[in-house]
């Protein structure tokens, strides 16, 4: 898919559903301030631009999928993952690729390790991925084995221009 943005009101409304009804009751409180605030600068100090809202699924990035390409070249503002609560405890190292596939040097990684673990980055100018935009989960940090299903997350990134 190539960026299709929309405008900035209808992306925020995505993300505040999204983060009321995931998986195990919802996103923490922690998270969906840090969207909050990320919303609240973007309207008032950039404008309100238009962005991209895109999901992904522990069944896009898990085991047998060398990553989730989602063929976008564009910043990525919000980054949020959850377990969706069956983790076995094995980690799993949720990791964006600035390139087609899960086969790159690691751009950026968060970590899960329990059931329910959670995970929202927030970029207020953006992070630029100028070749693609891959999502993997992994059992080693940079590794190439991908995590089994239940140990990986499931959430979305916000991205615009």
């Amino acid at each position: 898919m190539a960026l299709t943005t929309e405008d900035g009101q209808r992306v925020w409304l995505k993300v505040e559903q999204y983060l009321s009804s995931h998986d195990q009751g919802g996103a923490s409180p922690a998270a969906v301030n840090a969207f909050r605030a990320l919303k609240d600068w973007m309207v008032g100090a950039k404008g309100n631009p238009a962005l991209q809202f895109v999901t992904y699924s522990t069944t896009n990035i898990g085991t047998g999928t060398d990553g989730y390409n989602l063929t976008v070249v564009g910043k990525v503002y919000g980054w949020y993952g959850k377990n969706p609560g069956a983790s076995t405890g094995t980690d799993s190292y949720v990791t964006l690729h600035n390139a087609a596939d899960n086969a790159s040097v690691p751009f950026l990684t968060n970590l899960i390790q329990d059931p329910n673990d959670e995970f929202a980055n927030i970029y207020p100018r953006g992070i630029a991925f100028g070749t693609d935009i891959t999502i993997s989960g992994a059992t080693t940090a940079g590794g190439s084995t991908e995590s089994a299903l239940v140990d990986t997350a499931e959430g979305f990134l916000i991205i615009g221009a």
